[in-house]
């Protein structure tokens, strides 16, 4: 039986992973323009099946393939609180499910590691 074109695709229900540095919470569609500024570099998207977005509209339909639907499971990746508040540096899982990435802002330092 086909499914009906005016499905609607439901948001995973919400998890969050949270390490001393990070916090993973499941990926939401209000977090494309956050994502832009990643989704926008060459040097990030270089090995994805897309080119860069150019703009936030394309960024939330990245962000939309990745966040609704059956068997989707990402997270977006956000250094914590003290570190630099509510920066997001990344995301990462799954939504063709074995298959699993990841995207990372290649500018992004811990404060730690910039100190001598």
């Amino acid at each position: 039986m086909a499914e009906s074109c005016g499905a609607k695709l439901d948001a995973p229900r919400n998890r969050v992973i949270e390490t001393e540095r990070l916090r993973l919470r499941t990926l939401r569609l209000s977090d494309a323009e956050a994502l832009v500024d990643i989704l926008r570099r060459e040097e990030v998207m270089r090995w994805t099946p897309q080119d860069p977005v150019t703009d936030i509209d394309q960024a939330i339909r990245w962000t939309s393939a990745r966040a609704l639907g059956p068997g989707v499971f990402n997270f977006l990746v956000e250094l914590k609180a003290g570190f630099t508040p509510s920066q997001v540096v990344g995301a990462l899982g799954s939504y063709h499910p074995p298959a699993v990435g990841y995207l990372f802002h290649p500018g992004i330092a811990y404060k730690d590691d910039l100190e001598c």
